[in-house]
């Protein structure tokens, strides 16, 4: 896990190592699995698009509100709703980031303490070599 080099956020943007298997899904969207590329304490980085389907299928932009299931594995998800503040297109793959929109509710409260949780595990945890 590394830390991004210029920050436009107010908190710290983690990067996640492949070793984590969080995605998200947009259930208006449909069941695909995004990959997470990102987390702070306010928002999550995210693809929207997959090989799978055609880059465009669904639109999105700027300020458009939806929910997310962040899953932390294969079967449990916070669920929470999220604006979109940043759309970029990287090798035709769209790169949401998406600001949590009630950071009060319970399940934004667990993905924050998740956030702290990998905040501290960044300063004293250690990564095997070949992992």
């Amino acid at each position: 896990m590394t830390l991004l080099g210029k920050e436009r956020r107010k908190e710290k943007r983690m990067e996640l190592l492949e070793s984590f298997s969080f995605f998200v899904t947009v259930p208006s969207k449909g069941e695909m699995r995004l990959k997470v590329s990102d987390v702070s304490m306010s928002g999550v980085g995210f693809d929207y698009d997959v090989s799978e389907e055609p880059t465009g299928m669904t639109h999105v932009e700027n300020n458009d509100s939806f929910r997310i299931h962040f899953y932390l594995n294969q079967s449990v998800y916070l669920p929470f709703d999220v604006k979109v503040v940043r759309v970029k297109f990287v090798d035709g793959i769209r790169k949401i980031g998406a600001q949590i929109t009630d950071s009060g509710a319970n399940e934004a409260i667990a993905y924050q303490s998740l956030v702290r949780m990998l905040e501290h595990l960044l300063k004293v945890g250690h990564l095997e070599s070949g992992s």
